[in-house]
């Protein structure tokens, strides 16, 4: 059998993990690929950075808030819009449809809820999971 020979690095797995607990402005070029774990008592913000082919973030909720809802929006400059969909708990679709917010909200959230954005440089395309029916909110 032939050996295999890989030239550059070889990446396993993809992206990383970071945990979020404060606003955030996410950065195309430190955060692409990344499972962003929402983790804090209260909710914040974050801004994804302009769009780009290419682009990807998984946003995760990894502890319940109380206060105030995570919010993921586009940036205010290049703006792309969302779309996609959401499905809950009881395999309702939540439609995600010229969007420029998602947000998760404070109460109604279940760890491990999460939202996975794409962008093919022209929009953001949407999909994930929640638990109960009132958790995001699509404006």
């Amino acid at each position: 059998m032939a050996a295999t020979h890989f030239s550059g690095p070889v990446a396993l797995g993809s992206g990383s993990i970071e945990i979020i607990s404060a606003d955030k402005i996410l950065s195309a070029k430190e955060d692409n690929g990344k499972t962003l774990i929402l983790k804090a008592a209260t909710g914040f913000n974050v801004r994804l950075p302009k769009h780009e082919a290419g682009l990807q973030f998984k946003f995760l909720i990894g502890s319940n808030f109380i206060t105030d809802n995570w919010v993921v929006t586009v940036p205010a400059s290049g703006v792309a819009t969302m779309q996609g969909n959401i499905q809950d708990g009881a395999g309702t679709s939540i439609n995600v449809s010229d969007a420029d917010q998602i947000s998760f909200l404070a109460t109604n959230e279940d760890v491990g809820d999460f939202i996975e954005m794409i962008s093919d440089g022209i929009a953001w395309y949407v999909h994930g999971q929640v638990l109960a029916n009132n958790a995001v909110s699509i404006p």
